[in-house]
């Protein structure tokens, strides 16, 4: 089973979330997360134990410590603490302690934590239970076929995961007119409304999406997921203000998110925020500094601010971890140029388009380069290549350069 990895819900707002973070009052936390993401579980473990140090009452980090111990099959140690975070918040952990005594063979026990899970705010649905590889050790069990003769779920959650594997098979269609129905039943229903959302999506249906997730909301507005994704069909639509709102929303309702930040500085980004958005992205990266699509994202940033040589050691740094992105070499190449670095920056645009070898954009790029190295047979062939790819910009400099 994939690690899961709890956000702390700790400070009351989004600024002083920030105001955490600046001042390094979680380090240890978010050190712990970025551990545990990166598979280094035992350094996991020693992170999450000093977080606890300061903060003893917090679930998420006894979750995030219980998975750390599962990673390593030290189930005995990941039931303590699985069963610390479910005295915080009962019912919370009650599926992972299920997982581990099935993974010491416990069947017993096991579907004990199973029941109770079942009866829980949190209960998962049937099928990703049953699906659960955690569980291929006892499902032969008589305690598990006797678990499953009771009816667990009601006529709507029936429905509703009928709909998903409808959604899962890309039978969209169907799907919809299963979540129709299921609607039509009971209007206030935010799961139905925010699933029927993502049917829409799948559609091109934008309008009728953005109505669904907002319904959705008005119906349980407590829970962070349906503002990302109406922050996502947000960006997408460029209605970055909106996106913008929803996903402050979100981190309000889970202030030390921290991989909410990267989403808002992209935001922040597109609303020219550069200033704002590199905080957010540094925020991250201090702990999740293996994360290269953020690093390059944050070179951007830099270059935006007009600030090339940082912007260029995050490019760097975005190399390092992943030589097989033409983006990075593309956007590395555009910093080089504006020191006047055009050897290098020529250098970078052909590594791009060794990998991406139809990119018009590039070919432009280089084809500029070319130009200011004398260069001009070179430059015009790029240029020519860039036109017959539909880049309009190199049909100009045909025009005045090459002919």
């Amino acid at each position: 089973m994939a690690v899961r990895i709890f956000t702390i819900l700790i400070c009351l707002s989004a600024p002083f979330a920030t105001f955490c973070q600046q001042n390094g009052e979680y380090d240890d936390y978010f050190a712990g997360l970025a551990s545990l993401e990166y598979k280094n579980y035992d350094h996991a473990i020693g992170d999450f134990t000093k977080a606890l140090e300061t903060n003893k009452n917090e679930y998420s980090v006894y979750l995030n410590r219980a998975e750390s111990y599962y990673s390593l099959h030290k189930f005995d140690l990941a039931i303590t603490d699985f069963r610390k975070a479910d005295q915080l918040r009962p019912g919370v952990a009650t599926y992972r302690i299920a997982c581990c005594y099935a993974a010491l063979g416990n069947t017993k026990e096991a579907t004990a934590s199973l029941e109770t899970h079942l009866r829980s705010e949190y209960k998962l649905p049937e099928s990703k239970i049953k699906l659960d590889k955690s569980f291929t050790g006892i499902e032969n069990s008589a305690e598990w076929k006797n678990l499953w003769l009771n009816d667990w779920y009601n006529k709507q959650e029936q429905a509703l995961a009928d709909a998903n594997y409808l959604l899962s098979n890309k039978k969209y269609n169907d799907a919809l007119e299963t979540l129709d129905n299921l609607l039509s039943q009971k209007k206030k229903f935010s799961e139905g409304y925010y699933l029927r959302a993502k049917v829409f999506e799948l559609l091109n249906d934008d309008k009728n999406a953005l109505t669904d997730y907002s319904e959705a909301i008005n119906n349980n507005k407590n829970n962070p997921g349906y503002y990302i994704d109406r922050a996502k069909l947000y960006i997408r639509l460029e209605k970055y203000q909106q996106a913008l709102a929803d996903l402050n929303k979100a981190l309000d309702l889970e202030p030390l998110n921290i991989h909410l930040y990267p989403d808002i500085a992209m935001v922040q980004s597109k609303m020219k925020e550069y200033k704002k958005a590199i905080v957010n992205l540094e925020l991250y990266l201090k702990f999740f500094d293996h994360d290269d699509a953020c690093l390059c994202q944050a070179g951007v940033c830099r270059f935006d601010l007009q600030q090339y040589d940082a912007a260029i050691e995050y490019f760097n740094q975005a190399l390092e971890l992943n030589k097989g992105v033409a983006k990075y070499y593309n956007s590395r190449a555009y910093a080089y140029s504006m020191k006047n670095d055009y050897k290098d920056a020529e250098n970078d645009f052909s590594m791009s388009l060794d990998l991406l070898p139809k990119d018009a954009t590039v070919y432009y790029g280089r084809g500029m380069v070319r130009l200011l190295l004398e260069k001009k047979n070179d430059a015009c062939k790029d240029f020519e290549r860039a036109a017959n790819l539909g880049n309009n910009d190199a049909v100009k400099q045909l025009e005045i350069n090459c002919h």
